[in-house]
């Protein structure tokens, strides 16, 4: 998993040669996102992409594949949440 929302998923880089596939994933009250579940999405990693809320974004792999990605929390009213990043190996 990535990001869950609400919030803007900014970019996600991963080798191109890894078979990367976003999925946009439900979710259910109270239960950890179940990224297996997730209908892919087609989406180049590059533009921002919004995560609505009780969703969540993953990313899947065909083979090991270092990735990283940038992600902003919706803002709420005049406070906006700094912008998060992430990577794994």
């Amino acid at each position: 998993m990535l990001v869950a929302g609400p919030g803007d998923l900014l970019h996600v880089n991963v080798d191109r040669a890894a078979g990367a596939t976003f999925l946009r994933v439900p979710g259910y009250a109270g239960a950890v996102p179940d990224c297996r579940r997730g209908a892919p999405i087609d989406w180049d990693g590059e533009s921002d992409l919004y995560v609505q809320k009780d969703e969540s974004v993953c990313v899947a792999v065909l083979r090991d594949a270092r990735v990283s990605w940038h992600a902003r929390a919706a803002s709420f009213g005049i406070l906006v949440i700094g912008t998060q990043q992430a990577s794994v190996p």
